[in-house]
């Protein structure tokens, strides 16, 4: 009989182990409360234990977390004034979106005040340009530093296997980004 104990034993406790160790979704909401208190390097340890972890079944699992952390890891640096880092993990995150804009130019409003961004924005509006990617077409916003530049996602109005009229598409984008709130 003891020879059974200890490997069940075992068996158990790893199974009880396992049952109570947090997810990965755990170790992300962790990350988000140490980053409202404040403690952007633990955040920043259970953001990368998240994404260590190989609990998913599914793609939309691993999106899901991948997604999470990386605006988590946005509002870490955008919190410690890293903002080229929080606009990297911002990109990873947002494919086109508003919201994504929004916080973008809220990095460089935050980086540059909001004052000087407006003016440089007026000035390079004229001098914008299409970029494209592998994945994503871009508008890049050239500064009056030229060594800066603005990028923006461009949403794509219909999705086509046809590559885009850039001088349309870049003129459709400067009327919507006139409307909008950034």
């Amino acid at each position: 009989m003891k020879s059974y104990f200890l490997p069940l034993a075992f068996l158990f406790v790893g199974c009880f182990y396992n049952f109570i160790a947090p997810d990965a979704f755990d170790l992300l909401n962790q990350a988000e409360k140490y980053i409202s208190e404040e403690k952007y390097q633990k955040a920043l340890q259970q953001i990368i234990q998240a994404e260590d972890k190989n609990e998913c079944t599914c793609g939309n699992c691993i999106f899901e977390i991948k997604s999470k952390a990386n605006l988590l890891r946005y509002h870490v640096y955008d919190h410690t004034q890293q903002f080229d880092l929080a606009r990297a993990h911002l990109d990873a995150v947002y494919d086109v979106s508003p919201k994504g804009d929004s916080l973008e130019i809220g990095t460089y409003q935050a980086e540059f005040g909001k004052k000087w961004l407006s003016e440089q924005i007026d000035s390079a509006l004229l001098k914008a340009e299409i970029a494209c990617d592998e994945s994503f077409y871009y508008v890049t916003l050239p500064l009056l530093n030229p060594t800066r530049v603005i990028r923006l996602k461009v949403k794509l109005v219909e999705h086509t296997v046809a590559v885009p009229n850039k001088v349309t598409l870049l003129e459709n984008w400067r009327v919507q980004f006139k409307e909008s709130a950034a």
